[in-house]
């Protein structure tokens, strides 16, 4: 694993989402060393997009770099040309010009920090440049950009609006970044030199070596902090708007943090002095705001999150008075939701309908009428319903849906599901599967409130996930000491935004069931399910429940039979994922039985304080405690016997044709997969590259990396093959062909 780049899958991911099919780009790396050329040098590369995950296997190779980058815009594609899906020395070769730019599609702001040239940032510095990044971000929003994406450069911020400009733009993102620059503070300042088409940025998942590390001024990981389900496209408009205040003469003309626009006109006989004083007694202000009056509160009265001033009341010039927050979760609220929160209700002439989620489960049990009883026909219902729910979890879980994780006391559910949370929270796959970015809520009534925290840092630390990368997306409530049951929690969960959290964890969930509530009780569990159901889709995410098994021998059982209660807490749930020993120690299997994903097979993990590890090498059958026959003992694959058998007899190949070929030996593609990464990590599997072609090729000791395997490989199969076509076909010289086939046919040296 390279210290430049730890998880070069997490940036190939990043970068998929901010290219497009077909494009190319470039990555740069400064002042590099790499394995077979340790002189501090300029390396270079270009990619397509449909070779993003190529890129991993490049950057492993860095020992070290000041700094790696690449173009967000894209670039010609005959670029490709220069360093095809690969890095490479630089030497005296051209980089990417202004000119050979295809389009604007990212306005790029970069709020770097006032320090020294050559170092790194100090804390409070790096501080400083976020807290910039978040008042243009949030200025912006104010007057409708959609969101961008907001990056840690390691020593500032950085954030990414997605634009759609000709290369030859009359100077608008110049006069953007002017504009911006305007609230340069002396401690902070937006660098206006990156208006240039083929500006190169910071990669996010890389490490930025400005200077050297010390304690007080790090090197630190680019990452990204924000990336939005959807990158609206900032108009001409919008551009031109802030662009205009670059010809303001000072900074008071620029106000990005307080536009309120449109509200109700006030009553005459309302005062909106004594309406503070009275309903909102913390609130700042007024100061003068554009011929009226604006306050601004510390912490926003819809989400307590909001904590940083992003929330102001205004009354304008004309006497209309607006409630805004800046952030997209509460754009929903103004002035009226404003008092509507604050004063108090006024009395009903009649009972108001009791809400479905609000009752007690006792009300639950008596038999209301359904909402909607009236069926519709598929005819029509095939027009309006075209897909499923959107996936959280790729293969195993959808929002809007719920998930049982269930185990034995003690086994490590709990850390499994923290992996889980981390996942999500920061976008990284769980496990090889692809998770959904966003929110997540862990309530855990088990562990105190240190304790959550503790294993939280644990699991980031081992999985080297730096906290920035999740710390923000992820909220956790101990009610240790102090539990809540369903009928509490319904209420809380009936004030939860729809949108705002991809998840909501409840660990553990057989401690959350209401008083003299039998959990053997099929009735009573199903309804418990089916209000978490209407909760789930109200607020449009994922319930993920951990429960217990039930006691006793586990490994004969189904998996939808694992778990201590009634049987329809397996029913009931959309996803029932378990966890059950292995017969060896240490390690367990995961199952799951799906709704609406096909069949997964199992497989094991291996477990090392505080993470769970796949061990693909294992049988996922060997469950302890499973009687196993001669009939039912699966075959244990080495490294080795994989390599004669699915690699040697085709190399060079594609992946394609060697996990064709393994499974005609009744090897999974996900074993085939883990078996490939293995062979790979001890060296005894290489990709190689052929022009644009990459391949795979058993090692064969004695040859050279890279082209040399391929010819060795071509020459195993056909060791006839003429001398002087192979030197014409891969452009080297008769001598080099006939060492290789010394060294692969184990020839005598005729010279």
């Amino acid at each position: 694993m390279s210290k430049v780049c730890p998880d070069p899958l997490a940036v190939a991911a990043v970068l998929k989402q901010i290219f497009s099919p077909g494009d190319v780009f470039e990555i740069r790396a400064l002042e590099a060393s790499v394995q077979g050329n340790r002189r501090p040098h300029t390396e270079i590369g270009y990619f397509d997009y449909d070779h993003i995950d190529c890129m991993g296997q490049e950057l492993n190779r860095f020992l070290f770099a000041k700094g790696i980058y690449y173009t967000p815009n894209p670039v010609m594609p005959e670029l490709l040309a220069r360093a095809a899906n690969r890095m490479k020395d630089a030497g005296r070769d051209p980089s990417t010009k202004d000119t050979e730019i295809l389009i604007r599609r990212w306005l790029l702001i970069d709020c770097d920090p006032v320090r020294p040239s050559g170092i790194s940032s100090t804390d409070a510095e790096h501080e400083l440049a976020h807290t910039m990044a978040k008042k243009i971000r949030d200025g912006m929003a104010s007057i409708n950009w959609s969101k961008p994406i907001y990056c840690d450069s390691g020593n500032g911020a950085q954030l990414m609006y997605r634009i759609d400009l000709p290369i030859n733009d009359n100077d608008l993102v110049k006069r953007v970044l002017a504009s911006l620059a305007m609230l340069n503070d002396g401690k902070v300042e937006v660098d206006q030199s990156v208006c240039n088409p083929s500006r190169l940025w910071r990669l996010p998942g890389t490490l930025n070596c400005r200077g050297d590390h010390t304690a007080d001024r790090p090197h630190r990981l680019a990452s990204i902090i924000d990336m939005p389900d959807t990158l609206g496209i900032v108009t001409i408009e919008q551009l031109e708007q802030v662009a205009a205040n670059a010809k303001a003469k000072s900074k008071q003309t620029v106000d990005l943090s307080a536009i309120a626009g449109a509200a109700p006109i006030r009553s005459s006989t309302f005062n909106i002095d004594d309406w503070i004083s009275r309903y909102c007694p913390d609130i700042q202000g007024p100061s003068d705001w554009q011929g009226g009056r604006k306050w601004i509160f510390p912490v926003c009265p819809f989400n307590e999150s909001h904590n940083n001033k992003s929330a102001v009341l205004i009354e304008q010039a004309s006497g209309a008075i607006a409630f805004k927050c800046h952030h997209n979760g509460c754009r929903d609220y103004g002035w009226k939701e404003l008092r509507e929160l604050k004063e108090p209700p006024k009395p009903q002439p009649a009972a108001q309908p009791v809400r479905v989620d609000a009752v007690p489960v006792k009300a639950h049990a008596t038999h209301q009428p359904p909402d909607d009883i009236e069926a519709k026909p598929l005819s029509e219902l095939f027009e309006k319903v075209t897909e499923l729910d959107p996936p959280l979890i790729h293969g195993l879980l959808r929002e809007g849906e719920t998930m049982n994780v269930i185990a034995s006391s003690k086994m490590g559910k709990s850390w499994l599901v923290m992996r889980l949370a981390i996942s999500i929270a920061s976008g990284l796959d769980w496990f090889g599967m692809p998770v959904e970015y966003g929110k997540v809520l862990h309530i855990d009534n088990e562990l105190r409130l240190k304790t959550l925290v503790y294993r939280y840092r644990k699991v980031a630390e081992a999985l080297k996930v730096p906290y920035n990368l999740f710390s923000h997306n992820l909220e956790v409530k101990s009610l240790r000491g102090h539990l809540q049951d369903l009928d509490t929690l319904g209420r809380f969960f009936a004030t939860i935004s729809p949108g705002k959290y991809k998840a909501i964890i409840i660990d553990a969930f057989y401690r959350t069931l209401p008083e003299e509530t039998d959990e053997n009780n099929n009735a009573a569990i199903s309804n418990l399910y089916n209000r978490l159901d209407s909760y789930a889709s109200r607020i449009q995410c994922a319930f993920i429940l951990i429960h217990h098994s039930s006691k006793g021998n586990q490994s004969q059982k189904s998996i939808t039979d694992v778990g201590a209660g009634a049987g329809a807490q397996s029913r009931a749930a959309d996803t029932h994922l378990i966890l059950r020993p292995h017969e060896m120690k240490n390690v367990a299997v995961l199952e799951a039985a799906v709704r609406s994903w096909p069949p997964r097979e199992p497989m094991c993990l291996r477990w090392e304080f505080p993470l769970w590890y796949p061990a693909s090498e294992l049988d996922p059958y060997a469950l302890q405690g499973k009687p196993q026959s001669s009939t039912n003992v699966k075959h244990t694959w080495t490294i080795e016997e994989f390599i004669e058998k699915c690699v040697k007899p085709f190399d060079p190949c594609s992946q394609k044709k060697v996990i064709y070929e393994a499974e005609q030996l009744g090897m999974s593609e996900r074993k085939t997969r883990s078996m490939i990464e293995l062979a790979q990590s001890e060296g005894q599997l290489a990709k190689e590259q052929d022009g644009t072609n990459t391949h795979l090729v058993a090692v064969r000791p004695g040859i050279a990396e890279g082209t040399a395997q391929i010819i060795a490989a071509r020459l195993s199969k056909n060791p006839d093959q003429s001398i002087e076509e192979l030197a014409e076909e891969f452009g080297v010289g008769d001598r080099y062909i006939r060492k290789i086939r010394q060294a692969a046919l184990n020839e005598p040296d005729d010279q």
